[in-house]
């Protein structure tokens, strides 16, 4: 089977676009042997689709038809990148994505002195809820906090408390039970800790669907997790780079009279290759 593909690097969150049209059915199915190693090596997909509403311009559906929002980034660089914007302008697109309701807008800002790099903005869709949670692994008990949104649910987790703990196994042999507990379209386990004025976070997610679990480079969803819970936390609206193994993403985060207001994530997005796989 020829698959017309563009692999994005959004913080190094190594994203696979297919742009062929193919059966929903087989999403998740031809997303892992695209993510194979001996294929086009990355740690998602997602799938290009005409648009339900005449005001977006394009259709993201992601593997799981889970939430993305480094591959919503992805897509809307492409798109612009397909549309001519040159270096130094910006332009606004309208997208439609997988577990997420209504429109979301990204802006794209080519750049300069990068080719095919864009700095890319995007809305994240609202926090459905944020709350402390106790789960259960091997006899010990981990308090989390919890952020929900429409599409993915991340469970933060201060590494501080216990820098000590194998936390890395703990989270992949914990997230799959911990999912089932929870029944998240995709679930994250966000390790994080403060360091120095910032936080460092490492991220991992589970896709029911696709039935992937992934150590990330970025997490965008997890970016805004993060920014949402400390946001919670004081209070207080916040801007803050969130460091991670591929880079930063900034988050902000407007919150006012213990309501959240917009959420958005912004990090650099490159077009790394662009043609036809080939799959049996």
């Amino acid at each position: 089977m020829e698959i017309k593909f563009a692999k994005m690097n959004p913080t190094e969150n190594m994203t696979i676009l297919v742009e062929s049209p193919l059966p929903r059915e087989r999403y998740g199915e031809i997303a892992a042997k695209l993510m194979a190693y001996g294929s086009l090596f990355a740690e998602q997909v997602g799938y290009i689709e005409k648009p339900a509403s005449a005001l977006s311009q394009s259709r993201l559906h992601m593997m799981g038809g889970e939430f993305c929002g480094n591959a919503a980034m992805s897509t809307a660089a492409l798109i612009a990148f397909d549309n001519g914007v040159m270096g130094g302008q910006k332009t606004t697109i309208s997208l439609e994505v997988s577990g997420a309701e209504g429109i979301l807008c990204c802006e794209v800002c080519p750049c300069i002195d990068e080719e095919k790099t864009a700095l890319v903005t995007v809305g994240m869709p609202p926090v459905t809820g944020i709350e402390k949670r106790i789960f259960q692994f091997e006899g010990d008990a981990f308090e989390t906090t919890a952020v929900r949104t429409e599409g993915i649910t991340h469970l933060l987790i201060d590494t501080e408390r216990d820098a000590q703990k194998p936390w890395r196994n703990i989270a992949e042999c914990a997230i799959i039970p911990w999912n089932e507990e929870i029944k998240a379209d995709a679930l994250g386990i966000m390790l994080y800790k403060k360091n120095g004025t910032g936080y460092t976070m490492d991220p991992l997610v589970y896709v029911e669907g696709s039935k992937s679990l992934t150590w990330e480079r970025g997490c965008g969803s997890g970016t805004a997790a993060m920014g949402a819970y400390l946001a919670w936390k004081s209070k207080s609206s916040v801007s803050e780079n969130i460091e991670q193994p591929g880079g930063s993403i900034k988050v902000n985060v407007d919150f006012s009279e213990k309501t959240f207001g917009k959420i958005a994530i912004q990090g650099k997005v490159r077009l790394a290759a662009r043609g036809m796989a080939y799959i049996v």
